[in-house]
């Protein structure tokens, strides 16, 4: 399971929606705050104040979240290279998108956009407003094993936090086809509950554009798993607009981050520091 996250933080409205969605997620157990002072933060004034806020911070989660291990720290260097470091598998990056793309600054839905695309470990992207969405978790999957790795990790959540999940496959024009299937999604249904006895497991077989089925999906969903794919294609395409423009927090992943394999069961399983 993804006990550690790294939270971008910069004490902005959209930064304290991604770490309320983090705090809010019973199997975390550690969380680091990473605030990065670019080049136009330089100065002893401007690094000495985001010391103290960032430690009053640190003071603050600690004595209202004991149970978990809170820590900060304040990095000098290009943000976007600063946080592809901190994604790493088993460690679940949480980035807040601040809302949908057409209300995003230019730079940063393409920073959100290259963050998602490139880097190793896990992302979670929590959009302003939808930090405290509830219904059941809901995974995008197309057979192949990006898609696997999101139903099994979407499972895993879900079982932790006492919820359904849905398994949807949307049949469209942006589908894989055949031949570049893994696993049958209908059969992944039937593993996942083998796996979880004790989870709700739902498997929805839409027609349409993928993109819109999958928004849809999320509308209702207190998050929506996608697997993360590596080459150009219809997962790419689905997961390149999930990033900005989601109703609800995404979750992306690669097929090295799923915690187990189908029908088999098994695991597959510089800064300053501020105390």
């Amino acid at each position: 399971m993804l006990e550690d996250a790294v939270v971008a933080w910069d004490g902005s409205t959209r930064a304290r929606a991604a770490l309320r969605w983090t705090l809010g997620r019973p199997w975390i157990e550690r969380i680091h705050l990473v605030r990065v002072l670019g080049e136009d933060d330089s100065g002893y004034s401007i690094e000495a104040g985001c010391r103290l806020a960032l430690e009053g911070d640190l003071e603050r989660l600690r004595a209202d979240h004991p149970r978990l291990e809170i820590s900060g720290r304040l990095v000098h260097g290009d943000v976007e290279e600063v946080l592809a470091t901190c994604a790493r598998t088993r460690s679940l990056l949480v980035l807040g998108t601040g809302g949908p793309a057409a209300f995003m600054l230019p730079h940063r839905s393409a920073m959100l956009a290259r963050l998602a695309r490139d880097t190793d470990g896990p992302i979670a992207l929590v959009p302003l407003g939808a930090e405290d969405a509830n219904g059941p978790v809901m995974a995008g999957i197309d057979g192949t094993p990006a898609g696997v790795a999101a139903a099994q990790i979407a499972s895993a959540v879900a079982s932790a936090q006492g919820a359904a999940v849905v398994t949807v496959h949307a049949v469209g024009r942006f589908s894989v086809s055949p031949s570049r299937l893994e696993s049958a999604p209908e059969g992944l249904a039937h593993d996942l509950a083998a796996h979880f006895p004790h989870l709700l497991v739902r498997h929805e077989e839409v027609r349409g554009d993928v993109k819109e089925e999958l928004t849809r999906s999320g509308a209702t969903a207190s998050l929506l798993v996608l697997g993360r794919h590596a080459l150009p294609g219809p997962g790419a395409e689905v997961e390149r607009n999930a990033v900005l423009g989601a109703p609800c927090p995404v979750l992306l992943v690669r097929e090295t981050d799923a915690l187990w394999v189908s029908r088999a069961g098994s695991d597959v399983s510089s800064g300053h520091e501020v105390h």
